[in-house]
């Protein structure tokens, strides 16, 4: 149950951020909320983005929060920070341009189409498809020869506990069976949050730092003599909700820092340290609300309008020979808009 008051949080600002379209066409609405009865369908998830890849040098000022004394240790002893040390001491520059001499600090690059299904029964499909482009991606367009991409995956499927992937011709490349989640205690929360989310709006109760609070206590009730495993408290223009995780030795001394704006209507991301050190840092930005509307082109029922409009995930990982490095994650969304179809 711990997994599952981590994502409350995020589930009341996701529901509260959904608009209801009256303005639009009425009898086209109807018709989409009829089409998703009939597939049974209560979520469905679509997003499109140009994904890059990379793995870039940690900057000992910037990057602190990423750095332990193993990390540093790692640094100090590393070849490739030393040549880059050198090479800052003899240009003289704050800044110099990093030599790509591994692989991994190549950028890859693809557009991705995702879209996710959940049912009113808690099933759930998905499905991605990815276009490697060469002409858009370094990565590829080193290889002395053509690379193959038949031997690529370029979409996957799972369904029915299956998953299979198919290359850029739609031939089968693999095909195994995958635990899928079940959504129907999820659709439940969320059903709960949007008819509280009605009645709140309709009473002008304010989403705020003390609504956050209140929920979380309902969540998260706390026995007498006993430290809270979370704390909320306001940063600038923003609203933290700080989680311990605890149950198993591993877990020990993991923190998940979720960031939301004050109203908690927008998610800005998140981060996660052990040890009181940073392990991965995400963080979203946003274009005007009616990012999601325009991307899609359509009426429709219930829709979430404050969805990033990108969104970058650093993580501390390393390269093959062990040289510490920022793995970097950045999604640009073209589209990226929910559906709902919750009673």
């Amino acid at each position: 149950m711990r997994k599952r008051f981590i994502i409350l949080p995020l589930i009341f600002a996701f529901v509260t951020s959904c608009n209801v379209s009256n303005s639009q066409d009425n009898s086209i609405g109807t018709q989409e909320k009829a089409s998703m009865d009939r597939k049974g369908l209560a979520i469905e998830i679509l997003s499109d983005y140009r994904l890059i890849t990379y793995d870039r040098p940690l900057n000992e000022i910037l990057d602190a929060d990423f750095i332990n004394s193993e990390v540093s240790a790692s640094i100090k002893k590393s070849v490739f920070y030393r040549n880059r040390q050198a090479a800052l001491t003899k240009s003289g520059v704050n800044n110099i341009s990093d030599t790509l001499s591994n692989s991994e600090m190549i950028p890859f690059c693809a557009n991705i189409s995702e879209s996710t299904s959940i049912f009113q029964d808690g099933r759930s499909e998905y499905r991605q498809e990815t276009n490697l482009d060469p002409e858009i991606n370094p990565l590829l367009s080193f290889h002395e020869t053509e690379m193959n991409l038949s031997k690529c995956v370029s979409k996957v499927e799972i369904k029915d506990g299956i998953a299979i992937t198919y290359n850029n011709k739609g031939e089968v490349l693999s095909q195994k069976e995958v635990p899928m989640p079940d959504y129907s205690e999820y659709l439940t929360e969320l059903e709960n949050a949007k008819e509280e989310s009605s009645l709140g709006t309709k009473s002008g109760i304010k989403r705020n730092i003390n609504w956050l609070r209140n929920k979380m206590a309902e969540q998260c009730p706390t026995k007498a003599g006993e430290n809270p495993s979370y704390r909320i408290y306001e940063q600038s223009d923003l609203v933290i909700l700080e989680q311990s995780i605890s149950g198993t030795k591993a877990d020990e001394g993991t923190i998940v820092k979720t960031i939301f704006s004050k109203d908690i209507s927008k998610t800005y991301g998140y981060d996660h340290l052990i040890g009181g050190k940073l392990k991965v840092r995400c963080r979203h930005s946003f274009e005007d609300n009616s990012f999601s509307t325009k991307s899609i082109n359509m009426p429709i029922k219930d829709i979430s309008d404050n969805n990033p409009s990108k969104t970058v995930i650093e993580e501390i990982s390393c390269l093959n020979d062990g040289t510490p490095m920022l793995k970097v994650i950045e999604k640009g969304y073209s589209r990226n808009t929910i559906k709902f179809n919750i009673k």
